[in-house]
């Protein structure tokens, strides 16, 4: 990488989905160090004191920007006061705190470093050895924890019957006309605080308002372990979602596994008609899934089984995301300007693979035939 910058930082930060946990915390500025090979050298704990191991979530993870430093020259500037330096972020590192077991990563490790066209906003962290670019830099870290293992999930599902339900039409009417309007407005609309906090007071009165969910669980205050009995105890009791409502919480902002599985349970009254109309959509949402085992990954190879019209959708939308002509043969060639997506492609490779290995020998003659077909085409 030709940075050319007067020094570095590193900004540390957990995410869970799109939401910080808690404050980012900064490395003291360091420069470029040449030995073999040019290198910068952080050497320093960060200690992440306001979050606490036992409130993390289970699909928490950690967050790792690189920023570049320029000093500003400002002639009019008194030469008494403190240097003013200009900061641009350069790429980021991230790891998941809990692997598909439970089991707290800790150790040593070194993570690939992503460009910022790479948001890490969205999605998971980047599968290890997932960057395309063998010669890519690398950001050597340790994290210093003892041996944590995340509860059970079953542990936190409680029975119906101790869930408290509350009335909707005990409310006054004013309180209940705010509590629709704020459930029919549009998930991209960001709801105010004060909104979010009568929201959440209000929960237990809005079980038989499906549209409500979405917008309940955004307004959530943790999910930390203590708090997930709670909230699987009012997820598994609300009414439910239409196939089409449940797609909305297979949006990145909803990492939660639980959640994840019991929108996709209420996937499966969808028509096929309907399903093909939404894969393009559950492609995408596969990007932000927290594990490669997951139920929507169980769920379109399911549908692709009961349907070759499923399973020929569901192969051209993998392969479109895939560069080359026959990408399930693993020779993914990428430009330097393509890296955006190229987090994502080991996750639609093994996808697209598991579909080759479901789909039966006629099915899987046909998508060889059309492949061979599509590359003949693009030679003339």
């Amino acid at each position: 990488m030709d940075w050319k910058y007067d020094n570095y930082l590193i900004a540390a930060q957990v995410y869970h989905g799109t939401r910080p946990v808690g404050h980012p915390l900064l490395t003291q500025p360091s420069e470029i160090s040449q030995s073999l090979y040019s290198r910068i050298l952080f050497n320093c704990w960060l200690d992440l004191e306001d979050v606490l191991i036992n409130t993390l979530a289970r699909e928490a993870r950690l967050v790792l920007v690189i920023y570049g430093r320029k000093l500003q020259n400002d002639e009019d500037k008194d030469s008494s006061s403190a240097p003013q330096y200009k900061q641009e972020e350069l790429g980021w590192a991230s790891v998941q705190l809990f692997d598909y077991k439970g089991i707290m990563t800790q150790g040593g490790m070194l993570l690939s470093i992503w460009p910022k066209e790479c948001n890490y906003i969205y999605g998971p962290a980047p599968t290890p050895g997932s960057h395309p670019f063998s010669d890519h830099a690398v950001l050597a870290v340790e994290i210093a924890a003892p041996k944590v293992a995340f509860p059970p999930t079953n542990s936190f599902i409680t029975s119906k019957e101790f869930i408290t339900k509350g009335n909707f039409n005990s409310l006054d009417s004013q309180t209940q006309e705010q509590l629709l309007e704020i459930s029919a407005q549009d998930m991209l609309c960001r709801l105010p605080p004060d909104i979010r906090e009568v929201l959440w007071e209000k929960r237990h009165y809005l079980y038989k308002i499906p549209e409500a969910l979405p917008k309940v669980l955004l307004a959530a205050h943790s999910w930390a372990p203590a708090c997930l009995k709670d909230l699987y105890g009012m997820l598994y009791s609300w009414k439910q979602l239409s196939p089409v409502q449940a797609i909305q919480l297979l949006l990145p902002t909803f990492p939660d596994i639980e959640v994840r599985k019991l929108a996709v349970r209420w996937l499966h009254g969808i028509r096929t008609d309907e399903l093909v109309d939404f894969l393009p959509q559950l492609v995408v949402a596969l990007r932000h899934e927290t594990y490669e085992n997951n139920a929507l990954a169980h769920f379109l190879l399911d549908r692709s089984l009961r349907s070759p019209r499923i399973a020929h959708h569901l192969f051209w939308l993998l392969s479109h995301t895939l560069p080359g002509s026959t990408p399930q043969n693993g020779n993914l060639t990428i430009e330097p300007d393509g890296i955006g997506d190229a987090r994502y492609f080991r996750r639609m490779l093994l996808m697209l693979r598991s579909l080759f290995a479901i789909c039966g020998e006629a099915l899987r003659s046909c998508f060889f035939s059309q492949q061979i077909l599509v590359k003949v085409g693009y030679s003339y």
